[in-house]
């Protein structure tokens, strides 16, 4: 599992006070990329200079509590399922140990050229079975 710690800004949050349903797929989107950042050139190398990206395909949120302008949310990424040019990604989000959303997202390793989906390359696929749970 990797983590990544991520304060809630003010421009997350909407009228009620809390963080707007989108704001969750964008902590998602930057704990993976911080994942990917644990490999040499990190998640800029693999679009910058591989020229590959990880486009979502599916994504799914379910919300259990509120966060808050302030909070701390931990992100916790774990990879659930990993295919041949895909992967299922889950992205638990905690707030002082309380879980306030889970995000799925299903993201295809795609050639940035060529907007087509490619295998795994045996890099990304060792990242995933590290975190794979």
């Amino acid at each position: 599992m990797h983590e990544l710690r991520r304060p809630v800004q003010f421009q997350d949050v909407d009228a009620a006070g809390i963080v707007f349903f989108a704001c969750f797929f964008t902590y998602a989107h930057d704990a993976m990329v911080s994942l990917f950042d644990t490999t040499p050139g990190g998640y800029a190398g693999f679009i910058n200079d591989k020229k590959v990206g990880f486009p979502a395909v599916h994504a799914e949120a379910d919300f259990r509590a509120p966060l808050r302008f302030g909070d701390i949310a931990t992100i916790r990424v774990t990879a659930t399922r990993i295919g041949q040019k895909s992967a299922t990604l889950r992205f638990e989000m905690l707030s002082k140990e309380v879980a306030c959303a889970v995000v799925t997202n299903t993201v295809v390793m795609t050639d940035l050229v060529l907007l087509k989906g490619v295998a795994l390359t045996t890099e990304v696929r060792a990242l995933l079975q590290a975190h794979h749970g």
